[in-house]
């Protein structure tokens, strides 16, 4: 997918996102979601975990979907990890879930004009020939 941003969602419907740091970069599509968090009715949090809690809390089932954010896909899920001796790891039941699916949406929709953007987000460019 090129570079982006890793997010998950937990059992209690939070968006969980890195902080932004020098390796973690603040991406316009995690700025873009970030701002739409109240039209998207869902909470995000910049949170740090390490590996080994995020293994346990997908294993256990805290954490329901995941998912990569960046500017040529926008936001895409991710079913399951593969790790270096092979073995497998997948997240909720593996497909696209509620909340991933409700970011890509309506964050499509207002990139494609279906949907009214935030004030300040478009700028009409005169065409000149």
């Amino acid at each position: 997918t090129g570079a982006s941003n890793h997010c998950h969602i937990t059992q209690d419907g939070e968006v969980s996102i890195p902080l932004f740091s020098g390796t973690v970069l603040e991406s316009v599509t995690t700025r873009s979601l970030l701002s739409l968090e109240e039209r998207l009715g869902i909470r995000f949090r910049h949170e740090n975990i390490p590996v080994e809690q995020f293994i346990e809390n997908v294993a256990s089932g805290v954490i329901r979907e995941a998912g990569v954010m960046g500017t040529a896909m926008v936001i895409g899920a991710v079913g399951s990890y593969v790790f270096d001796n092979e073995s497998t790891m997948t997240v909720g039941d593996g497909k696209v879930g509620p909340l991933i699916k409700r970011m890509y949406t309506l964050l499509t929709k207002i990139q494609t004009g279906k949907e009214e953007a935030p004030a300040g987000w478009l700028r009409k460019v005169e065409r000149r020939h």
